[in-house]
């Protein structure tokens, strides 16, 4: 009986212990999205004081002008303190730095929308240069109107896209994506605004 007993702990071991037995399927895990983008970070090499002094860069070209400003004196030195006023109104949520110091950045500001959200987001490129001075800049892209948690996910979508093939072509007919451009408005990188097709 004894001996019955060994043989059968005997063959239950290797049965255990055979690869044929195990389950070889591989299961594909999914990547938060806290992990995508962690390549999209490079904002965070800024100081508070210097990352005050790019939101205030940014808003002087994304911002309303003030009230007695055109698109071409609103960089004079008169108009800096309206905008590091109003620089709260914009948080860098992505931003990669490309091989040739240019910039892809992702943001959120505020929105006057029909909706019940208030920020929406913003998809641009610049270059910086050692004092945070910008040029080049052009808006790529502005998001509808949305939550944050909605606005992250597009934005991660944007940025991979155009950090990938330069562009959001395949996404500008997608209006749950993309609210400008249209066809009704474009932006222009002369007067660094968005205006209406004539």
């Amino acid at each position: 009986m004894k001996l019955f007993y060994l043989v059968v702990a005997l063959i239950t071991v290797a049965s255990c212990s055979n690869p044929a037995n195990n389950s070889t399927e591989s299961t594909e895990v999914e990547i938060p999205d806290s992990t995508r983008a962690l390549k999209f970070d490079a904002y965070k090499k800024f100081t508070p004081s210097e990352t005050d002094t790019l939101l205030t860069n940014l808003a002087t070209y994304i911002f309303r002008k003030p009230a007695d400003a055109q698109w071409n004196t609103k960089f004079e030195s008169r108009f800096r303190p309206f905008y590091i006023e109003n620089r709260l109104n914009f948080e860098i949520i992505y931003m990669y730095q490309n091989t040739d110091s240019s910039y892809y950045f992702y943001l959120f500001r505020d929105a006057q929308s029909r909706n019940l959200y208030s920020k929406r987001g913003v998809l641009g490129r610049m270059n910086l240069d050692s004092n945070l001075v910008i040029s080049n800049f052009e808006e790529i892209v502005n998001t509808p109107a949305a939550s944050e948690e909605k606005l992250k996910e597009i934005g991660l979508v944007l940025m991979e896209e155009i950090v990938a093939s330069g562009n959001v072509n395949k996404y500008l007919t997608d209006k749950t994506i993309v609210e400008y451009p249209n066809d009704q408005v474009f932006y222009s990188k002369e007067k660094f605004e968005w205006r209406s097709v004539e």
